[in-house]
C-alpha cells in the first residue's frame, strides 16, 4: 500500500503585519537615522537649491550634468546607508553613527550597478514598444487604421506589463546589495527568486507604502492651491520633501527588510 506524505503547506506572508512591524521600528528608532540622513541629504538639498536658482538653457550644460551625477551618487549612497541602519535595527542591534556608514562604499557600487541594469532593461522594454508602434504606424496606418490602433495598444500593454513585471520582482535588489553584500547580478536574481512566490504580498506592502506617501503629499497639494507664487511653492516643497523623506525612507527600508526576512525563511538562499 502506497503511503502519500502530504507536502508542507506554503507559508503565507501578511503585508499588513510586515508594514505594521516596519512602522513600529521606524518610529521607535527614528533618532538612529537622523544624523546619517542629514549628512547625506543636506548636500542633496543644497544641490537642489542651486539647480532651482540656476537659469537653465536649452543647450547641454556641463555643470548641470555634473550636479545631476552628484545627486544620483549621493541619493544612492543615502539609500545604502539607510538600508544598513534598518538592517541593524531589524536585527535588534544598536547602530551608532559610524556603524551606519560601514562598507557603504562597497555596497554603493553594487547598488548603482544593479540600478543601472534595471534602468537599462526597463528602458529597452519601453523603447521596443515605441519602435514597434512607430513601425506599425508607418506600415499599416493607411491600409487599416483599426488594426494599427489595436497593434499599438498591444505593444503598450505588453510594455507596461513588462515594466511592472520586472520592477516588482527586482524590487528587493537594493536590500540584497546591503544585507547579503550581493553583486548587481546576484542581487537581481535573488530578488526575483524571493518575490516571485509572494508577489501579492510584496505588491500589498508597496501599495501601503505608496498610500502612506500619498497621505504625506496632501499638505503640499493644499499649499499648492493656497500659494500662487511658483518659486515659494518650490522652496517650501524642498524643505517639506526633505522632512518627509526622513520618515518615509527608513520606513520603506524597514518594510522591505521585513518582507525579505519573511520570504527568506520560506526560500533559503542557495549557492549559485
Amino acid at each position: 500500500m502506497e503511503m502519500i506524505i502530504p507536502q508542507e503547506e506554503k507559508k503565507a506572508l501578511y503585508p499588513v503585519a510586515i508594514f505594521k512591524e516596519g512602522w513600529h521600528l521606524c518610529f521607535k528608532n527614528l533618532k538612529s537615522f537622523i544624523g546619517p540622513y542629514l549628512v547625506i541629504y543636506i548636500p542633496i538639498f543644497l544641490l537642489a537649491l542651486i539647480q532651482m536658482g540656476t537659469v537653465r538653457s536649452n543647450k547641454p550644460d556641463f555643470m548641470q550634468l555634473l550636479m545631476g551625477l552628484a545627486n544620483i551618487i549621493l541619493s544612492g549612497w543615502g539609500s545604502v546607508v539607510i538600508i544598513n541602519i534598518a538592517k541593524k535595527i531589524s536585527g535588534g542591534e544598536i547602530c551608532d553613527f559610524s556603524a551606519s556608514f560601514k562598507n557603504s562604499g562597497k555596497h554603493l557600487l553594487s547598488y548603482l550597478g544593479a540600478s543601472a541594469i534595471v534602468l537599462l532593461v526597463l528602458s529597452a522594454i519601453i523603447l521596443c514598444a515605441v519602435a514597434l508602434s512607430i513601425f506599425a504606424g508607418h506600415i499599416f496606418w493607411k491600409a487599416n487604421m483599426v488594426l494599427t490602433f489595436l497593434l499599438i495598444c498591444v505593444f503598450v500593454v505588453a510594455a507596461v506589463s513588462g515594466v511592472v513585471y520586472f520592477s516588482v520582482r527586482w524590487g528587493l535588489y537594493g536590500i540584497l546589495c546591503v544585507t547579503e553584500e550581493a553583486s548587481p547580478i546576484k542581487s537581481l536574481k535573488r530578488s526575483f527568486r524571493l518575490v516571485q512566490n509572494f508577489v501579492t504580498a510584496f505588491v500589498g506592502d508597496v501599495g501601503l507604502l505608496i498610500l502612506t506617501a500619498f497621505v504625506f503629499l496632501i499638505p503640499m497639494v493644499i499649499i499648492a492651491f493656497v500659494v500662487n507664487d511658483k518659486m515659494v511653492i518650490n522652496f517650501i516643497s524642498l524643505f517639506y520633501n526633505m522632512a518627509v523623506k526622513l520618515l518615509l525612507t527608513p520606513l520603506w527600508s524597514l518594510v522591505f527588510i521585513g518582507f525579505y526576512k519573511k520570504a527568506g525563511e520560506c526560500i533559503p538562499e542557495t549557492k549559485e
